[in-house]
């Protein structure tokens, strides 16, 4: 049992003559008398050394007529007095009389319990007489609305809205419905008498169906459906009343308590024969026969606490969530997170850590009150914990050994202390994971101080890599506190992270730097990435001074990683002079990939530096390969031509033919028998180690820059087998003729050359095919012949851009005209197209001349009428007898308000365009 009402007397001099009462939440008590009297009272708790009493003070009397006072009803304002057999309404405050409801036949009443309403239900022998008073029209006080016949007079009866709940002696609950008037019976017909009551914050009635076995409590709808679990009494109950959220029960030899929501029993009284319940806002009343009695609701934290105490967390949670129906919400949320405290600090002395957390997390707990209880942490600045065990100057350590079981006492000592240190490891976890989530939320900046600046210090005990995923977010880490504790446990890695954090910049490459020359040490940390990152991501021209002093002792320790620094694309870029200049001391290595980073990422239109990164690759390749002379290249004449395309056949199947002798691929199987087999040539980029990176990555700088000096490289180029790169710079200095017999008779690739020649350019491409012919049918070596055969193909292939005279004078005069047949035809047949096309667009600009010289000549015919008001469309002043000019929009000015005849000076159409 808990205490949730405690019981008063209120002070009488006699309670003989008093047959009911009434009352109101401003302590104001009403009384009917067996004699006709109805006197208000004001009522005092006063309070002595032996007791607590209510003293009462007669206010207003008003003797009605000498009949008993059956009823005492207060609603709106207004009390309804049922005496004798009549209802009369009068003035709450002077208790004078208003009106005379009805005169006679009256037994009970009941009023409308809904706020915004002024009903009252008048009960009968065997019929209802509903009065409604109207707002506007008061004057008239209550006028009769709607009668409903019973069968019986009713013993009990409630009212809320649409809905008149009766109970019958003889007969069974039902509902009327008081719009439709049509009623609803229950077959609920208890043995014992009827019992109903209302729930006003649910909008629920309560009835008693009492048997000889059972005495249940029935809640139900408006509607007349169960609305939630049945109550159970031990005994049959003769009165019952709702003061939510509870249900008081007067039974033969107590009162009970009980909460409707869960239906548990909290409280009792030994107070018997109840003649009258009243309810009011703040107390209950209730008339006995030998006295009168106020229970008062004691402050709901009370009988919340004496639950938590008991362990009875949840039903105190519930109680205090139903305990004000009208709850302010924002007064309510903060008291129920101090209940969650309160639980969460009973539930954390019992070592139940896990329960603990939950309830703080409800509750929102300030985690600087967990600071307060962690052993060995500095207390908070400018903050007074309140939980219960700082003030018993208790830290967390303590309360668990505290709270140990004296089983655990008893045990090794070392067993205890392992204990003890796996508890605290597990506050240690949960602290960590509340922290991480409470400063997630919208909270001030001095507890994101207090929550960062703890979070390092317990993950500097747990778990040390996390302190650099918090330091790499923005944190509010307190810097001098932070600074002593990590330098304490040599954790200057973390350190150095704080202090970059913090834009400390210098602070921290400091310590790398101490960590990477040995001054310092920690175990997996040598301060080079973290030096290279910050370096790389956190500064730029601004602060390049950082970058001189402490990028260099990481590019004398490692080169390879240290370069990185200067490979960062940068929103405030250093410039290249002095970064090329700073990397001279250093091997050519790193100022060459610095430069090859320019070229390729930072997009440099420098040539000097394209032409540096392009002389660097080939002096490495140089490094590596053979130097050959023009006359021992490996694939010269034809021989070696036709050789490689035999071996290269599978590579080219899918270009047309795998011989260079034969565009179509179609080789004289004679000749091919003859040949040796040489040994195969590997593609561009696919040889092993660094030959093949390195080509590869000259081809594609010679290939996608315009801006190398083509004829320096040429000369470095000549005397190594780098015949696609020579091809790519000769091409660049427009030297087809030399491209193209380094194609044929050192490639020899068919899908190279016809790759070459494609060009988006047309006259390049009619340039580069005419060249290849004059080379194919005049070869530059006396000992091969023209191969006249392999011209017919290209020319049947590549006829559309090939002019035919010029194609014609190539070809040596005793060629067959029957093998250009196909060409000349296609090229006429073409030329003719051609033609018919240019006299076509020929015709349409005759056409288009002469729509314009019309428009020209109607714009001339027009006449301008210049009088006396005229003005100049540019400066508004008059054209008078001044010179002036009209554009053929109309518009006229005087000669010196425009600049150009043909442009409108307003405006600024060019008349031009479409007239020349």
């Amino acid at each position: 049992m808990i205490s949730l009402f405690e019981s008063f007397d209120v002070s009488f001099d006699t309670l003989k003559k008093i047959n009911t009462v009434a009352a109101t939440g401003n302590n104001q008590l009403f009384v009917g008398t067996t004699d006709g009297r109805v006197i208000s009272y004001s009522i005092k708790r006063e309070v002595s050394k032996n007791s607590q009493i209510y003293q009462v003070k007669k206010i207003q009397m008003n003797k009605i007529k000498k009949a008993k006072v059956e009823q005492l009803v207060v609603h709106h304002g207004m009390l309804f007095v049922v005496i004798g057999s009549s209802l009369h309404l009068l003035d709450l405050d002077t208790l004078e009389e208003v009106q005379v409801i009805q005169k006679k036949k009256v037994q009970k009443i009941c009023v409308d319990l809904k706020p915004t309403i002024d009903r009252v239900c008048v009960c009968q022998k065997n019929r209802l007489v509903c009065y409604k008073r109207d707002k506007e029209k008061v004057s008239k006080g209550f006028v009769e609305k709607r009668q409903f016949i019973t069968p019986e007079c009713p013993s009990k009866i409630v009212w809320y809205g649409s809905a008149i709940f009766t109970g019958y002696n003889k007969h069974p609950y039902s509902i009327i419905n008081y719009p439709r008037g049509d009623v609803v019976d229950l077959e609920i017909n208890p043995k014992y008498g009827p019992l109903i009551t209302f729930l006003p914050s649910s909008q629920e009635f309560l009835i008693l169906n009492s048997t000889a076995e059972d005495n249940l409590g029935i809640f139900s709808t408006i509607q007349g459906n169960p609305s939630r679990s049945t109550m159970v009494w031990g005994e049959r109950p003769y009165k019952i009343a709702i003061f939510s959220p509870f249900v008081i029960s007067c039974l033969p030899k107590k009162i009970t308590i009980h909460t409707y929501y869960d239906l548990k029993l909290l409280q009792t009284f030994n107070i018997v024969d109840v003649k009258k319940i009243v309810i009011t806002e703040n107390f209950i009343v209730l008339l006995t026969k030998t006295t009168i009695k106020i229970l008062e609701k004691v402050p709901i934290k009370i009988p919340v606490k004496e639950l938590i105490t008991k362990g009875n967390n949840l039903e105190a949670i519930a109680l205090f969530e139903n305990a004000d129906p009208e709850k302010n919400e924002k007064k309510h949320k903060k008291g129920l997170k101090k209940i969650y405290l309160e639980i969460g600090y009973g539930s954390l002395g019992k070592n139940l850590l896990q329960v603990a957390f939950q309830y703080f997390e409800k509750g929102e707990l300030d985690p600087r009150e967990l600071i307060s209880l962690y052993p060995g942490f500095k207390k908070v600045k400018n903050f007074k914990p309140t939980n219960p065990f700082s003030q018993q100057n208790l830290k967390i350590d303590k309360l668990i050994r505290k709270n140990m079981g004296f089983q655990d006492r008893l045990k090794q000592s070392n067993q205890f202390e392992r204990n003890v240190e796996r508890r605290l490891d597990a506050f240690r976890k949960l602290m960590i994971k509340y922290f991480e989530s409470f400063r997630k939320k919208k909270i001030k900046e001095h507890l994101k101080s207090a929550i960062d600046t703890t979070l390092i210090k317990l993950f500097a005990q747990f778990n040390v890599k996390q302190i650099e995923v918090l330091l790499s977010k923005e944190n509010f880490a307190d810097l001098e506190e932070c600074e002593e504790y990590l330098f304490s446990k040599k954790l200057y890695h973390e350190l150095a992270q704080l202090y970059k954090g913090k834009k400390l910049l210098k602070k921290s490459l400091q310590i790398w730097e101490k960590l990477g020359k040995g001054e310092y040490e920690q175990e997996g940390i040598d301060g080079i990435e973290p030096t290279i990152d910050l370096l790389s991501n956190h500064c730029d021209n601004d602060n390049v001074e950082l970058i001189w002093t402490f990028s260099r002792w990481v590019l004398e320790k490692n080169p390879e990683r240290g370069i990185k620094i200067f490979l960062t694309k940068r929103e405030n870029p250093i410039p290249p002079l002095v970064v090329e200049e700073f990397l001279s001391s250093f091997p050519d290595k790193l100022r060459f990939q610095y430069i090859e980073f320019l070229v390729n990422i930072e997009k440099t239109e420098q040539a000097t530096y394209h032409t540096q990164l392009a002389k660097y690759y080939i002096s490495q390749l140089k490094s590596v390969l053979p130097i050959v002379n023009e006359k021992d290249l490996l694939f010269k004449n034809k021989s070696n031509d036709n050789d490689h395309n035999q071996n290269d056949d599978d590579e080219d199947d899918d270009n047309g033919g795998g011989g260079s002798g034969s565009v179509n691929g179609t080789i004289d199987d004679e000749k091919k028998k003859k040949k040796k087999k040489k040994k195969r040539r590997l593609s561009l980029g696919k040889e092993s180690g660094i030959i093949g990176k390195l080509r590869k990555q000259l081809y594609q700088l010679l290939n996608d820059s315009d801006r190398y000096d083509a004829q320096a490289l040429l000369e470095k180029i000549q005397t190594l087998s780098l015949y696609e790169e020579r091809v790519v710079i000769l091409d660049h200095l427009h030297k087809y003729k030399e491209a193209l017999e380094i194609l044929l008779y050192q490639i020899g690739r068919n899908d190279y050359i016809f790759k070459y020649c494609e060009d988006t350019d047309i006259n390049i491409k009619q340039t580069k095919l005419l060249t290849l012919l004059s080379i194919i049918l005049n070869p530059p070596n006396n000992t091969e012949k023209p191969n006249v055969n392999r011209a017919i193909q290209i020319i049947n292939k590549y006829s559309q851009f090939l002019n035919p005279l010029k194609v014609i004078r190539l070809f040596p005069k005793d060629t067959p005209l029957s093998l250009l047949s196909e060409f000349l035809n296609i090229s006429i047949r073409q030329t003719t197209q051609r033609s018919k096309t240019s006299q076509l667009f020929k015709n349409l600009r005759k056409m288009e001349n002469l729509k314009l010289q019309y428009e020209v000549t109607s714009l001339n015919d027009q006449n301008s009428i210049i009088k006396k008001n005229t003005l100049c469309d540019k400066c508004h002043n008059r054209i008078g007898s001044l010179v002036f000019a009209r554009f053929p929009n109309g518009k006229i000015f005087h000669f010196n308000c425009f600049d150009k005849d043909y442009i409108c000076p307003v405006t600024k159409k060019n008349f031009k365009i479409g007239l020349d």
